[in-house]
């Protein structure tokens, strides 16, 4: 779920830059941009790779660093974990292990330069190795590859951008079950033309022994465009508008009106499924759908978009606002009640706009539906677009400010004149919108759709209480309540706050018992995690 960033990118560019119809293919369906995305497309070859049709460097560094009678490798690892984590103590072994044993073997005239993540960077003191040594801090990274003879590398991209030298490139994955166990990969290793070696014995053979390999054709198909004068080439047609043979063209789209629906923090929650429910019956024949969320909103929560219709897309959002010293204070104090939103709209409407256009501004999308309801910020951000806008409301929020307080009226009011529909999913609640601002005019209902099918199919399995559930007796108690055929249950399902009504139930459970004899009455809840 963590794909903000690229496709914030993606969408705000004029041009997006690919080496190859393959890689096309892929980023633009693995990132959900075939059909909002505005960019055009180029194929050429990468600026950064220009480099290594330069020979003349390439001789010049080597004399420098007094490298002209040796044997340089150079050694690009994938980092194992993640910057947040940090490396494992068996990634950091294993990977230990092999530097050291390497390092016996190599002869004088050899020499191999590592180049590994900050993180990894750490646990390695490159002044116990005699023939293996750090890559130099104060040369750029493809420069300075540009001088070596082999690149020994595992499940990096790298090897992709060193095959335009035609040198050497070997595949090191002496830990490709453990790295494979929870990653994916686009391309099988056994459909890629380089050597693989799993021990150090079997890399330090590849070494020695010249290039045994044709890759004419992986190059072909994956580096066709690579050359020194892909700069050159790319800055003429983009910013000269020169014709430099360079293919160009805009992301086709499927010609279906694109629905971007913000689904909140996607918490197991009803707002959530009822989104589902919407989902599995809604027209993907004439429409695109698109969740929104807050990466880091919904961090906790990112298995539920495994359980949405796969045909729904999505798009995450991340930062927040930018605002001056000014602005900030204005947003704090509208965060404390301190002032109304007609006068924090006033100050900083300016800068809720420029929030809105920095997360969608530049997608192509005829719809934004609020779907969630909640949130003052989101609810303002999505008042700022002039497409068709649509807010959501599921409960009554009368009550809900009344007594949870987790709702603003003024907010409430401001945006509901200001959605071109405010769709209550139920007439019960429609009165109460209307005495928050909305119109007779704009509001509509939609009412919650029932997952018929899913619901008569769970009903078939066994009855369970899982680890979240809580209950008033032990579960063995419970359970066999439950499985218990000679009684009648009524079951209610609803948030255990105040306006969901659960005290009226249990006042009529009440009255219930006292003229039928056996009643129990337990109580399971759902507990969340946050």
């Amino acid at each position: 779920m963590n794909i903000g960033n690229p496709q914030r990118n993606f969408l705000t560019a004029d041009y997006i830059l690919f080496p190859n119809e393959y890689t096309k293919r892929h980023m633009l369906e693995d990132y959900m941009m075939d059909n909002i995305a505005q960019s055009k497309t180029i194929m050429g070859g990468y600026p950064r790779n220009d480099v290594f049709f330069n020979t003349k460097r390439r001789k010049t560094l080597r004399k420098e660093l007094k490298l002209e009678n040796y044997k340089v490798w150079a050694y690009m690892p994938t980092f194992r974990q993640n910057a947040r984590v940090g490396t494992s103590a068996k990634s950091d072994a294993y990977m230990l292990y092999n530097l050291f044993e390497l390092d016996k073997r190599m002869n004088d005239n050899e020499v191999m330069f590592v180049n590994l993540h900050p993180v990894s960077r750490s646990n390695v003191d490159f002044d116990e190795f005699i023939h293996i040594k750090e890559f130099p801090s104060e040369i750029e990274t493809y420069d300075f590859l540009n001088i070596t003879d082999c690149l020994v590398t595992d499940y990096s991209s790298v090897f992709f951008d060193y095959a335009c030298t035609g040198k050497k490139i070997i595949l090191f994955t002496y830990d490709k079950e453990d790295y494979l166990k929870d990653r994916g990969m686009y391309l099988s290793l056994d459909d890629i033309v380089y050597p693989k070696v799993g021990d150090f014995n079997a890399l330090l053979k590849e070494l020695r022994c010249g290039k045994n390999y044709d890759d004419r054709d992986f190059i072909k198909d994956f580096i066709p465009f690579e050359s020194a004068f892909s700069s050159q080439k790319l800055c003429d047609q983009v910013i000269l508008n020169e014709d430099c043979s360079l293919p160009v063209d805009n992301i086709h789209g499927n010609g279906k009106k694109n629905i971007l629906l913000y689904a909140g923090n996607l918490a197991p929650n009803g707002v959530t499924a009822s989104l589902r429910n919407l989902l599995c019956v809604a027209d993907t024949d004439k429409y695109n759908f698109y969740i929104s969320f807050h990466q880091n909103a919904a961090k906790n929560y990112g298995e539920n978009l495994f359980t949405f219709p796969s045909d729904v897309s999505y798009l995450a959002t991340v930062g927040g606002f930018n605002l001056t010293i000014f602005d900030r204070i204005i947003k704090v104090l509208f965060r404390f009640k301190i002032i109304k939103v007609g006068l924090y709209m006033k100050i900083n409407g300016k800068r809720v706009k420029q929030n809105f256009e920095r997360d969608f501004g530049f997608a192509k999308f005829d719809t934004f539906i609020q779907f969630s309801g909640y949130v003052p910020d989101q609810i303002l951000k999505f008042t700022q677009t002039d497409k068709n806008n649509v807010i959501y409301v599921h409960s009554d929020m009368v009550q809900e400010i009344k007594q949870r307080g987790n709702q603003r009226a003024d907010v409430l009011k401001y945006a509901y004149k200001r959605y071109k529909h405010v769709a209550a999913v139920s007439e019960d609640i429609v009165e109460s919108t209307l005495r928050l601002g909305a119109s007779k005019e704009n509001v509509c209902v939609i009412k919650n759709i029932i997952a018929k099918d899913t619901v008569l199919a769970k009903s078939k399995l066994a009855p369970q209480l899982d680890e979240f559930t809580e209950s008033s007796v032990e579960h063995e108690e419970a359970m066999k309540f439950i499985t218990d055929k000679s009684t009648k249950k009524f079951i209610t399902v609803g948030r255990f706050s105040p306006e969901k009504g659960h005290k009226r139930l249990v006042c009529a459970f009440e009255e219930f018992s006292k003229k039928s004899t056996g009643c129990k009455a337990y109580y399971y809840g759902r507990q969340f995690i946050s």
